[in-house]
């Protein structure tokens, strides 16, 4: 959005926020942006800063609010543990994550993890979950992209499936909103995998075994034989990059601390992998990432 209509993308399952600033509405914001001979939000938020977003205002279609997330099936999305649901609310705070000066185009992320409308963290389990986590955190994320100052002309795109029978490409459309993932991350962090030779051994190399795998075929999402597989490992820590930002800096503590900043956060990216086992010579499949330093 342009002038009054600045455009606020929210992004993230935590989907983290934009302003506050001693206001309590986006009206209030817009006579204080006026008071201050300011034209566009960029030019008076910073990193970190509250914004006065609320999901729900502005919106006639309350279906948009909800999201269901299914069980579901291998043949069916769902996250494969419990149906687990979200309602966007006005209660949920939000910050400035990233702004873009050229675009005018503000970024918003959540205070802390999106929950579930039980107050409990949202679950992805087994196949079911590595299949389809990607639909399923974005659905979820979709439904707090519809307020007023979200940019719904955006159009975002995910994966389901697994890379040895394909994978399928989906799209949120209409909605300001998605989930973080790791290309969020390394952008803001200037963190770069490729560069970093202390996982240049192990990152996106080759290997091959033999496994059952994910399969959009079955009931279960599992295969009902083995085959030999080839995969790509493409996990990696956060723990290499720590010499490209402060640990004090405000956007560190945004991406990878809790709110009261004592303890390290957890939540989901919108990223699926894969890695070897080297001690063990086993595999597995990572459904996605929750804890902070892997994707």
């Amino acid at each position: 959005m342009h002038g009054k209509e600045q455009t606020l993308v929210a992004e993230t399952t935590r989907i983290k926020g934009i302003y506050e600033k001693d206001v309590n509405s986006i009206d209030d914001v817009y006579a204080t942006l006026e008071d201050n001979s300011k034209k566009y939000l960029k030019d008076v938020v910073s990193i970190g800063d509250y914004v006065a977003y609320n999901v729900t205002e502005g919106v006639e279609d309350e279906t948009k609010l909800t999201y269901e997330s299914p069980v579901g099936t291998g043949m069916s999305h769902g996250n494969g543990h419990s149906t687990q649901t979200f309602t966007a609310n006005s209660d949920i705070k939000w910050r400035v994550l990233n702004v873009d000066y050229l675009s005018g185009e503000v970024t918003l992320i959540s205070e802390t993890p999106l929950q579930t409308d039980a107050g409990q963290a949202f679950y992805l389990s087994g196949a079911i979950g590595y299949l389809y986590a990607e639909q399923e955190l974005n659905e979820i994320c979709k439904i707090y992209g519809y307020g007023k100052g979200a940019n719904t002309a955006k159009t975002f795109e995910y994966e389901t499936g697994d890379v040895v029978e394909g994978l399928d490409k989906g799209t949120i459309i209409g909605s300001g909103a998605r989930s973080i993932n790791v290309d969020d991350i390394n952008q803001i962090t200037g963190y770069d995998p490729k560069k970093d030779d202390s996982i240049k051994e192990i990152y996106l190399k080759e290997y091959t075994h033999i496994a059952f795998y994910p399969t959009k075929t079955t009931e279960s999402g599992i295969s009902q034989i083995a085959e030999s597989i080839t995969g790509i490992n493409t996990r990696y820590s956060y723990e290499n990059f720590y010499e490209k930002i402060s640990q004090t800096s405000t956007i560190y503590k945004i991406l990878f601390r809790n709110l009261e900043d004592t303890t390290d956060l957890d939540y989901w990216l919108n990223n699926r992998g894969v890695e070897r086992a080297s001690s063990s010579g086993t595999y597995f499949i990572y459904e996605g990432w929750k804890r902070r330093y892997f994707i």
